[in-house]
């Protein structure tokens, strides 16, 4: 089974992160190389359900160097549930990127009506920027509340108020106040995005 990621798929992807990415899935090598198989085909789902004409697989590989890339020192409990939280973030840039470009051909993505490609490009690094920004935002949570943030915003929403029904009952309070919990950690979340956005913007 072929699982190099850089050369056939030109990623940018270290081959110790991808050896890292393995040893989380599994200590054995030959289960973790099938269970990254496993979480590749279930991200390329994923995106293709969600977004029938993006390029799945390119969008799982992506999300897949981005898990890879986390250090030994970042605390993943599980690897397919974080991955999905990446996921949603690059779902999220990948509509944003659909909804204003236009593909003219192989390579050359230029927003439509756009007459400046210096401004795609540049909007291509802020998309990238943002994601390692929620990326490092999450990093600085404490693992319990990275769990319950992937646990309250799953990748799919059927029966999410059962979910958060049961998600509650687990942590032995109400719907209510576990809502309320949650809007505080989503507040947090988005004003280290922001402050990381910004940052960012002033250093380059």
């Amino acid at each position: 089974m072929d699982l190099d990621p850089t050369p056939k798929r030109k990623r940018e992807l270290q081959p110790e992160d991808f050896q890292r990415l393995l040893a989380r899935l599994d200590p054995d090598p030959v289960r973790a190389s099938e269970a990254y198989e496993n979480l590749r085909r279930q991200l390329v789902k994923f995106f293709s359900k969600s977004q029938p004409h993006c390029d799945a697989p390119a969008l799982a590989d992506r999300t897949l160097d981005e898990v890879a890339k986390k250090p030994d020192s970042y605390e993943i409990r599980n690897v397919a549930e974080f991955a999905i939280g990446v996921a949603r973030y690059v779902q999220m840039e990948s509509y944003r990127k659909n909804a204003t470009t236009t593909n003219l051909a192989p390579g050359q993505d230029i927003r439509s009506g756009d007459e400046n490609p210096e401004r795609t490009f540049l909007a291509g690094i802020d998309a990238d920027r943002k994601l390692r920004c929620f990326l490092q935002c999450m990093e600085g949570l404490k693992p319990e509340d990275r769990w319950l943030m992937l646990e309250y915003y799953p990748a799919e929403d059927r029966n999410l108020e059962e979910r958060r029904r049961k998600l509650a009952a687990t942590l032995g309070i109400d719907a209510r106040a576990l809502t309320s919990r949650m809007n505080r950690r989503r507040t947090k979340l988005a004003r280290c995005c922001q402050n990381c956005h910004a940052r960012a913007i002033k250093s380059r």
